[in-house]
């Protein structure tokens, strides 16, 4: 049953509430990602690093430290940023004003959340 909610229901967005569909979007990301990445959510509080989709799905060694997933020693940042959490992602582009946005919708074609990569 799990395999069929994580692999088949999720994916197609078609099961599942909104953060269980998103944290499957977000684990794939994950998993596209090299090992030099770290990762921090700012989801909070509707979806967490250590979401049971994520740790489940995610296939990359990570280790959650409070609300972010932490690689190895990270050379490189993403940030997954909720909506919700949109005026912290301005702050962090000034911070690091090279970085990329990236809109991640569901079946429905409202935004779930925006990736900020900065290499």
């Amino acid at each position: 049953a799990n395999i069929y909610t994580y692999f088949i229901s999720y994916p197609k967005q078609t099961a599942g509430d909104p953060n269980a569909r998103a944290a499957t979007q977000i684990s794939s990301y994950i998993n596209s990602l090299n090992k030099n990445y770290a990762v921090y959510f700012l989801t909070e509080p509707l979806l967490y690093s250590d979401f049971g989709t994520i740790r489940f799905i995610t296939n990359k060694k990570t280790s959650v430290l409070g609300s972010f997933t932490y690689r190895d020693k990270p050379e490189k940042l993403v940030y997954i940023v909720y909506p919700h959490r949109l005026s912290d992602l301005w702050t962090i582009r000034q911070n690091y004003p090279n970085g990329k946005i990236q809109e991640f919708k569901d079946i429905d074609g409202h935004i779930q959340f925006y990736v900020y990569k900065i290499e």
